[in-house]
């Protein structure tokens, strides 16, 4: 990229001021060697030499120390060199130099990534690549993230569906018999012995269909780890007990309500 498309992404960045960090071997050079001006160097607290100086990396501002260990992988000496914008911008325009260009706020402040990157490509014939040290690595692991949520999700909605299927089967067995219960209400002189019995015959086999076999699913997964850690979290089996106990609440409620409705319907027609 020509420095004069360089020159201009620096002055449009604005608040900011830019840096370049070299590794060695660039322009023949022993240490990792940073160019900036005056006011960038103040920012990063090092000094402004009048022409260059060598400092502990290790001594230096934590932004910088980061920058480095993300990118040129070192932390040793540092070369300082001072220079200003337009020198700046023709060190950093070659594209195959090694170098890396990095801009910070004087203030300490965290810098819009997306205001930078339309900055890019409108300076830029081609863009640039903007990101944050180590963005990188960090997000190398994302999409196997996102992939287990959506498995984690999907298992949920499943075990939902399976439950929600075993219920009606039991809830359809339980009216199954609704009639044949319904003179129990004249009997009993009320409509509890419905709702106990659909407790029994839908509530009761899924909660413990539900809570038993979230904890032998737990002990089976349990030997497979990552890095130490279980893949069965504790927030995943209160998801999977919460769901199947959920389902099975509203279904015994569901089959209450028409087993109370058929007897009230025969004790009706009875009388």
């Amino acid at each position: 990229m020509a420095p004069t498309a360089m020159a201009d992404f620096l002055a449009r960045a604005r608040d900011t001021e830019g840096v370049l960090l070299a590794p060695p071997g660039f322009a023949k050079n022993k240490y990792v060697t940073l160019y900036a001006d005056c006011a960038a160097l103040t920012a990063l607290h090092l000094p402004c030499p009048a022409h260059e100086a060598r400092v502990d990396a290790l001594t230096a501002d934590p932004r910088l120390r980061e920058l480095m260990r993300w990118t040129l992988r070192t932390d040793s000496t540092l070369l300082i060199r001072r220079t200003d914008d337009r020198r700046l911008a023709e060190l950093a325009a070659p594209a195959d130099g090694g170098t890396i260009l990095a801009v910070l706020r004087p203030d300490g402040r965290e810098l819009s990534a997306p205001a930078l990157k339309r900055l890019s490509y409108e300076v830029f014939p081609r863009g640039a690549a903007v990101r944050a040290p180590g963005e990188n690595e960090l997000i190398a692991g994302i999409p196997h993230r996102d992939q287990g949520r959506w498995s984690a999700l999907l298992g949920i909605l499943g075990i939902a569906v399976l439950t929600m299927t075993a219920g009606l089967s039991a809830m359809a067995e339980f009216l199954r018999q609704g009639r044949a219960l319904a003179p129990l209400s004249v009997l009993t002189g009320g409509l509890r012995v419905f709702r106990t019995s659909a407790a029994w015959s839908v509530l009761a086999p899924l909660a413990v269909a539900g809570t038993v076999g979230t904890a032998v699913a737990a002990a089976l997964a349990a030997p497979v780890t990552a890095n130490g850690e279980s893949y069965i979290t504790g927030g995943l089996l209160l998801s999977t007990t919460g769901v199947v106990l959920v389902v099975s609440v509203l279904l015994w409620l569901w089959a209450s309500h028409i087993a109370v409705r058929q007897a009230r319907t025969w004790h009706s027609g009875g009388d």
